[in-house]
């Protein structure tokens, strides 16, 4: 993995559509192919970022007004596309083959926008799968919150001692936690 964390440095670049930030030097006048809220490619060109910090005018973004969130209508609408593009059924085994692809695509990326798309298809992947087992799309989001405020409570070691190449895991109880 080559790209560098996005905090260590001011982003050189930004999309002329969608505004997004780039930190790879490299993509200035390239295509941003990142996927907007709509399911569309955004399709601007990354420019160098002379005036960073400035405020922009209204009138020189597209992003929405309102931030975009993940809803049940959202999720439906994607279980909808998957059905029809992918086909019925749980197919399990086939979402699972994809996500493991993902996550090497990951380890490979070359960039942080490479690293983000393909965490991104992961979280798509993931939410596909969840629907897929018919549950409906406001269970599926209910679940995720009830996991955070579960994963919240849980005790879990000092991440400091932790290795940096390893999954840490909460600490085991009796009861099984």
């Amino acid at each position: 993995m080559s790209w560098r964390n996005a905090a260590d440095d001011p982003p050189v670049g930004k999309c002329t559509k969608c505004g997004r930030s780039t930190w790879d030097k490299s993509s200035i006048g390239s295509v941003d192919h990142m996927p907007q809220p709509s399911g569309v490619t955004c399709g601007g060109t990354f420019v160098q970022n002379l005036d960073w910090g400035a405020p922009r005018a209204k009138s020189q973004s597209s992003v929405p007004a309102e931030p975009f969130a993940i809803d049940a209508a959202h999720l439906t609408r994607q279980r909808e596309f998957s059905l029809a593009t992918f086909g019925p059924g749980v197919r399990e085994a086939g979402v699972i083959d994809h996500i493991r692809k993902e996550l090497v695509e990951i380890a490979d990326a070359e960039t942080l926008e490479q690293a983000v798309q393909e965490w991104v298809d992961v979280i798509i992947l993931a939410l596909d799968g969840a629907l897929r087992t018919g549950v409906p799309a406001q269970e599926v989001l209910d679940a995720v919150l009830a996991k955070q405020q579960h994963n919240e409570a849980r005790e879990w070691p000092n991440w400091r001692t932790q290795p940096k190449d390893r999954a840490i895991e909460h600490v085991r109880t009796r009861e099984g936690a």
